[in-house]
């Protein structure tokens, strides 16, 4: 999948629904400012339940539990050899997966997280 083109409401709903598994029931995602995610979700027993408002593309404390949770490393890559921009460079711990944005942190942790699920199922 190209997370790479997505809206930033996209990733958050990809992450959110790996990252929530309160959620693996029901839901239904309203998307709120600047890409940030609210979900509704049916618990077991059907009640419906407000499971939170996401944005893991720019919020540090949604990403940042992400980031510990998962041991994604984040830090700014500085291309000495002129052939790439300067970014945000997230890392899986011991895999191979990887991610870069050039302004977001959050964003480059969020699809690296998502690439992390895709090849544990995949």
């Amino acid at each position: 999948m190209n997370y790479e083109t997505m809206s930033d409401f996209e990733i958050n709903v990809q992450v959110a629904a790996a990252f929530m598994p309160e959620c693996n029931y029901s839901h239904t995602v309203n998307e709120l400012k600047n890409g940030e995610a609210e979900f509704w979700c049916a618990n077991q027993i059907g009640e419906t339940v407000n499971a939170g408002k996401y944005d893991f593309c720019n919020n540090p404390a949604d990403w940042g539990k992400l980031m510990h949770d998962n041991k994604i490393s984040c830090s700014w890559y500085i291309d000495e050899e002129g052939g790439n921009e300067d970014c945000w460079e997230a890392h899986a711990s011991a895999r191979w997966e990887n991610a870069q944005h050039p302004t977001s942190p959050g964003r480059a942790i969020s699809i690296c997280y998502l690439k992390m699920k895709e090849a544990n199922n995949g």
